[in-house]
């Protein structure tokens, strides 16, 4: 304990699961942090580690808050015969007292405590998730990749009520994300490939070449019979760095390190990336 920041509120040092590799994260008090990947088992046993559901295999998770403190909103939203005014019930006893204030106000005036959750639409769905955290306290908001299973037009509405709500809160928010949305949101992103970090970035500038492909992803039209270049991403490596098959940074020096050893996290200037091309660049 006594090694954590008093801002600090979770830590995962070189955790290691059953799929993720060698994660150390910190997450602040009332920080807003966007972790970028494809959702897989990997990104799911993720999941489960910061909201302790599971230990890892190695390394250590470091909790300064109680885990009631914690909320999920999960990648399926909840589908039952059961109506709204039994979720708010099964609410109250997990968490503790609910702000009835703000049950009304997000639920809203056109919706009944007695309608049924396979009734409701999508977003209100969606907002009877983010009422779990209108109950008791709350210190840290994991929200799975919830935003890619929603319909285009609801995301930016969606992702924004989950940032006003995780402030009123003074909460802490993980957002995990198939892409770099936002930036400007969040405190912190988290690059992952292969089910291990390979970068973080607190000032929203990118050294890592997977980082900067999925920065500069933009679908873009040209001209006629003109060759648009494409880059595909597979499979990452079973041996040396994951990436290795698809850099564009690997030169001669450092082809046998990269197709052979797994670089740890360097300090690039306010980064961490992972990658050999950095080992001696501050």
């Amino acid at each position: 304990m006594s090694s954590l920041s008093e801002h600090m509120i979770l830590q995962l040092e070189s955790v290691y699961g059953n799929l993720v590799r060698d994660i150390s994260l910190s997450i602040r008090s009332r920080e807003l942090t966007l972790i970028v990947s494809d959702w897989g088992k990997g990104t799911e046993e993720l999941s489960m580690l910061l909201t302790c559901e599971i230990k890892p295999k190695k390394g250590r998770i470091i909790r300064i808050i109680d885990k009631k403190q914690i909320r999920l909103i999960p990648r399926e939203f909840i589908s039952s015969e059961l109506k709204i005014k039994d979720i708010l019930k099964l609410y109250e006893k997990k968490f503790g007292k609910g702000y009835e204030i703000w049950i009304k106000t997000i639920l809203g005036d056109q919706v009944s405590e007695n309608t049924k959750i396979n009734d409701l639409c999508e977003i209100n769905k969606f907002k009877l998730e983010i009422l779990s955290i209108f109950f008791g306290k709350v210190s840290l908001i994991v929200a799975e990749d919830f935003l890619s299973t929603m319909d285009t037009q609801l995301r930016e509405y969606a992702l924004k009520m989950l940032v006003k709500v995780t402030k009123i809160k003074s909460a802490s928010l993980v957002l995990f994300n198939p892409s770099v949305i936002y930036p400007y949101v969040f405190d912190k992103i988290v690059i992952l490939f292969g089910n291990e970090i390979v970068e973080e970035s607190t000032k929203k500038e990118f050294y890592h070449p997977y980082s900067l492909l999925l920065q500069n992803t933009k679908l873009t039209l040209g001209k006629l019979r003109e060759k648009i270049p494409i880059k595909e991403i597979g499979d990452p490596s079973d041996h040396g760095c994951p990436y290795h098959p698809y850099c564009d940074l690997i030169n001669k020096e450092l082809r046998k390190r990269c197709y052979t050893e797994n670089p740890k996290l360097f300090n690039v200037r306010d980064n961490k990336v992972r990658c050999w091309y950095y080992e001696n660049i501050k």
